[in-house]
């Protein structure tokens, strides 16, 4: 009994050690578990941070770059307002250079020698002397009965025709002229005598006709070609006093102060003084204090300096500058304008020569060698205007002038 007793103690010990052993294999299976989850939950943190990391890195980056490029703009900005204003004095400068020199060039001036000499009754550049044509036709028609009236008649043909008043006036034709004097007198002694008749006088005035018809057309080529240029010298002082305007806006815009004009001072001698203070050494300068103003350090706060009122007043001046060249463009256009005028003259002096060859007055080879004399000084015309306005100089100026760029 005893030996039974001592068995059944033995199983239960052993049961008892059975039953054990699984509760400490799931102790150890969790503790590895929960390391397991507590070295992802580590690792995934550490990526995390590291990923909080590189975009706060990226961010400040961004943000350093969004500075930069923000005080860049400015800069540029800045840099775009003093450029053009620089640039845009000298072309202020220069347009008003131009304008006086094509409003006061003597256009005719190659043309005058030759068409002085066509238009003149006592030239024989034509191949043959009105003054004598005229003298020679009454001579030819006019046989008065009694030589005393003759003698009367052709000397006072012949003073008409020799008087340098009659050959000189301006306004009209010389030898239109010539001729009416003649006719009117020989009119005029028509009534005293029967010797002059009125058909002799109308006969005389038709074989006339043709060299009249080309000395009026010669005198319209003239008229023509000196109301085009008075208009376009009106017309380029209506540019220079726009070109006035501009100026003294551009000058008040940059601190210059202008003085008033004066009652007698014309806006040639005005701007002429203006132009005095107001040059590229004025503005280097007005920008260079204006940037020491507006530095700190070795650091210019170019953003700041556009918002005060001077860098808005500067803004002003180069937000101005699109109709500024819109004044150079007008010039430019009055410029091709004067070659069209001294090509139209060209073309009628020419026209009024094949009128005279064509009525008998001149020959072929005479007015074909006058033409190309004509067309000699026409070419000399256009050298020299081009030579004296040098408009090459304001077409560089004008593009040095981003004038398109308006600052805000």
């Amino acid at each position: 009994m005893k030996n039974f007793y001592l068995m059944v103690l033995m199983t239960g010990f052993c049961y008892s050690a059975l039953s054990q052993e699984p509760d400490s294999t799931l102790l150890q299976n969790s503790n590895q578990n929960m390391q397991s989850e507590d070295a992802q939950t580590i690792a995934l943190l550490t990526k995390q941070v590291e990923s909080m990391t590189r975009e706060l890195k990226n961010n400040t980056e961004n943000i350093n770059m969004l500075m930069a490029s923000k005080d860049l703009d400015a800069q540029n900005r800045y840099m775009i307002v003093r450029q053009n204003l620089e640039n845009a004095t000298n072309a202020y400068r220069l347009l008003h250079t131009k304008i006086q020199v094509m409003k006061n060039y003597p256009s005719g001036r190659s043309f005058e020698p030759l068409v002085k000499e066509l238009g003149n009754p006592e030239s024989d550049k034509l191949g043959f002397r009105f003054d004598q044509k005229v003298v020679s036709l009454v001579e030819d028609n006019v046989k008065p009965k009694k030589k005393n009236m003759a003698s009367k008649i052709y000397d006072g043909v012949t003073s008409i025709a020799k008087n340098p008043i009659v050959s000189a006036i301006p306004v009209v034709s010389p030898a239109a002229q010539l001729t009416s004097s003649v006719m009117g007198f020989l009119r005029s002694t028509s009534i005293m005598t029967d010797d002059v008749d009125q058909a002799t006088i109308a006969k005389m005035e038709n074989e006339l006709n043709g060299y009249i018809r080309f000395y009026n057309l010669l005198a319209e080529a003239n008229t023509e070609f000196d109301y085009n240029l008075n208009i376009q010298r009106q017309e380029l002082g209506l540019l220079q006093r726009n070109l006035y305007d501009q100026v003294r806006y551009f000058a008040e815009k940059v601190g210059l102060e202008p003085e008033a004009r004066g009652d007698k001072e014309s806006v040639d001698e005005y701007l002429n003084k203006l132009f005095l203070r107001l040059d590229q050494n004025y503005m280097v300068n007005l920008f260079s204090q204006f940037e020491q103003k507006n530095r700190s350090g070795n650091r210019v706060n170019y953003d700041q300096m556009l918002i005060t009122d001077e860098g808005n007043d500067l803004k002003d001046a180069n937000n101005r500058l699109e109709e500024f060249v819109g004044l150079i463009n007008q010039l430019e256009f009055q410029y091709s304008k004067h070659n069209r005028y001294t090509e139209q003259y060209t073309e009628k002096i020419k026209a009024a020569l094949d009128e005279a060859n064509t009525t008998g007055v001149t020959n072929a080879d005479t007015g074909s060698k006058i033409k190309t004399e004509v067309d000699a000084a026409q070419t000399t015309t256009d050298n020299e205007f081009r030579n004296a306005i040098n408009l090459d100089e304001l077409s560089k100026a004008k593009k040095s002038i981003r004038y398109t760029a308006r600052i805000i």
